[in-house]
C-alpha cells in the first residue's frame, strides 16, 4: 500500500515539474519572439530603402514579417 501512495507522489510530482517547465518554455519563447518582432521593425526601419528597391530582399524580408505575425505596411517608420 505504502509504495502504491508513494508512486502516485512521484506520478504527481513529475507531472507538477512538467507543467512548471511548459509554462517557462512558453514563456521564454514569448519574449524570444517579442525580441525577434522589434528586431524585425528595428531592421525595417534602418533599410527601408535598400529593401523597397531589391524585390528579392523585400519578398524575403516580408514573408518573414508575415510568419512572425508583424505587418511592415503598419509599423510607423
Amino acid at each position: 500500500m505504502a509504495g502504491l501512495m508513494q508512486k502516485k507522489k512521484v506520478e504527481t510530482a513529475k507531472k507538477e515539474l512538467g507543467s512548471e517547465l511548459d509554462s517557462s518554455h512558453k514563456a521564454n519563447m514569448r519574449e524570444q519572439i517579442a525580441s525577434f518582432q522589434s528586431r524585425l521593425e528595428s531592421y525595417l526601419a534602418q533599410h527601408k530603402s535598400q529593401i523597397n528597391r531589391d524585390p528579392s530582399l523585400r519578398t524575403q524580408f516580408y514573408q518573414m514579417c508575415r510568419e512572425m505575425g508583424i505587418d511592415p505596411l503598419a509599423c510607423e517608420i
